[in-house]
């Protein structure tokens, strides 16, 4: 009877985590500066996709998201205060490490 508890209770730990490792910064995602690759993170529940976000020499985030499973990159400038940003999602283990997001 115990070991069938420990066996449930180990499926249902397993069955929780989607297997993704992305690079997480902090609880929140929120880096200490670019340079900053947080550490590398299971993705839990339906957290499937690796994101990274830089304000260039800024603002810079790296975590998991519920995003559905998303490949793509893309440069942005904000028009107002002109504002150099990429923005990264992917899917491979650790692609949000470093510099290897580059649209």
């Amino acid at each position: 009877m115990k070991a069938t508890l420990v066996l449930i209770v180990l499926v249902g730990l397993v069955s929780w985590s989607s297997g993704l490792k992305c690079r997480k910064c902090g609880d929140d995602g929120v880096c200490d500066g670019p340079d900053d690759n947080g550490v590398v993170y299971e993705c839990q529940g339906d957290e499937d996709t690796c994101y990274f976000r830089s304000n260039v020499g800024d603002f810079t985030v790296r975590n998991c998201y519920p995003i559905g499973g998303m490949d793509e990159c893309w440069n942005d400038i904000d028009p107002e205060y002109g504002i150099e940003s990429i923005t990264c999602m992917c899917t491979g283990d650790n692609c949000n490490a470093g510099n290897r997001c580059s649209c």
